[in-house]
């Protein structure tokens, strides 16, 4: 299953992802107006439409640069590889180990470009969500939570992208 969403197109992503998104989000809207099915609906099609359309091109354009990086290598490999750029042990295959490597460089390139912005906004929504949690509805306290669960991520992330390259570079064993 795995193999065919890599291979997947980009509307079929679109369609995963704004799906998921789109249920999840009807569930909340219910549990945040209870009684409204139809409204908490609407409100699930039309963020899980938004969200997909933004989601499924960006997955299939991030999925076409790894592969043309990577190049042809087996899923099983693939996956070794994704694994391997963010924990686990690190492979004795140099081919993977490599690839490994360049996944988390590629990782820390992106999310170093974006960390400050993204920094800014997430903790911009957490502040928010507490507001919403402390005057509305008591539902924003998990987004809360999540948003700063993100905000953590955030500060965490390049530096341990940082140790994990070093520990993929092909003089270390």
């Amino acid at each position: 299953m795995r193999e065919r969403l890599q291979s997947a197109p980009w509307w079929v992503m679109s369609l995963i992802s704004g799906g998921f998104f789109g249920v999840w989000m009807t569930i909340f809207g219910y549990l945040e107006h209870p009684g409204s099915w139809t409204r908490a609906i609407v409100i699930g099609l039309t963020e899980g439409v938004f969200f997909g359309a933004i989601m499924g091109p960006l997955q299939a354009r991030q999925r076409r640069k790894r592969v043309a990086a990577i190049g042809s290598m087996p899923a099983h490999d693939l996956r070794v590889a994704g694994r391997a750029a963010m924990r686990g042990p690190v492979p004795a295959d140099p081919r993977v180990r490599q690839a490994a490597e360049w996944l988390a460089t590629t990782q820390l390139k992106a999310s170093s470009r974006y960390r400050w912005i993204g920094l800014i906004i997430v903790a911009f929504y957490t502040v928010a969500s507490v507001a919403f949690a402390l005057t509305w509805s008591l539902w924003w306290w998990p987004v809360a939570v999540a948003a700063f669960s993100l905000c953590a991520w955030f500060i965490v992330l390049p530096r341990q992208l940082r140790r994990r390259i070093e520990m993929l570079k092909p003089d270390r064993s």
